[in-house]
């Protein structure tokens, strides 16, 4: 058993990454061990360098979160490469959310392939420190150091030309649970990056509730303001407009009544 692992509860990455500066807390360091360009895959070598030695606790490990391996690879090339703010802005690899539904279109698979020192010896305790930072490349007391390795595999080489064996970098990213689909759902899996049509009903007003006609072809959207407008899904044309004022299941009763 791993005691209070789940009390550390790590800062959000945007102090290191919005900063660069050396005050941000580590939680793991990264170190590449290898890039095969051409099968599209980076070997890391991920340790654990923040831990709370009094109660024995430490943060887990990711397994195959893409989240958490997009984020080594957003943060490595955020500058001047294909993989960082020229494809995906800071907002958006800062977002949870975002990072759950896209991960999967940069991280293709990833697998861990070798674990050590998890859970630390009896003997390692007594040598762990809370905090460790990267110097030249590595970690003091590595060995001891709760670590693992992964073959993560890029969607596109381009995501991670810009590695290099030996790069190493201590990081405030952490698991980020991202979607997992299994290779035979993903043909009926929408691509939302790429949406069939973007409707923006209210210039002045926020939507509030969403509705489809029983049969598909119309969807009402209606505002914080009492707007309704209602839209023919076979062309995403406007179909009508009125202000009301009603919940949500009158408002569908409204819509199987007047379409």
């Amino acid at each position: 058993m791993r005691p209070a692992k789940a009390a550390i509860r790590p800062c959000s990455p945007i102090s290191l990454v919005v900063s660069g500066a050396d005050m941000a807390t580590d939680i793991f360091g990264a170190r590449v061990l290898g890039v095969d360009l051409d099968r599209r895959e980076v070997r890391f070598r991920v340790f654990v360098v923040y831990y709370e030695t009094a109660d024995r606790g430490y943060m887990t490990l990711p397994d195959r979160d893409r989240g958490f391996f997009l984020g080594l690879l957003w943060e490595s090339g955020r500058w001047d490469h294909p993989i960082g703010e020229a494809t995906i802005g800071l907002d958006q690899i800062l977002d949870e959310g975002w990072c759950a539904t896209n991960a999967r279109w940069f991280v293709e698979d990833v697998e861990c392939t070798a674990r050590r020192n998890d859970p630390p010896s009896a003997e390692s305790w007594e040598v762990l420190h809370d905090f460790y930072y990267e110097r030249d490349g590595g970690w003091r007391d590595e060995d001891h150091l709760v670590q693992a390795d992964y073959t993560v595999r890029a969607t596109h080489e381009r995501w991670i030309e810009h590695l290099n064996e030996g790069d190493a970098w201590g990081s405030a990213w952490y698991p980020r649970w991202a979607d997992d689909p299994r290779p035979e759902d993903l043909p009926h899996i929408p691509d939302l990056r790429h949406p069939a049509t973007v409707l923006e009903p209210f210039p002045h007003g926020e939507t509030e509730e969403l509705a489809f006609s029983d049969d598909g072809r119309h969807l009402a959207v209606h505002s914080d303001n009492g707007e309704l407008v209602v839209y023919e899904t076979a062309t995403w044309s406007e179909h009508g407009r009125e202000r009301v004022a009603l919940p949500l299941e009158a408002l569908r009763r409204r819509i199987r009544t007047r379409i």
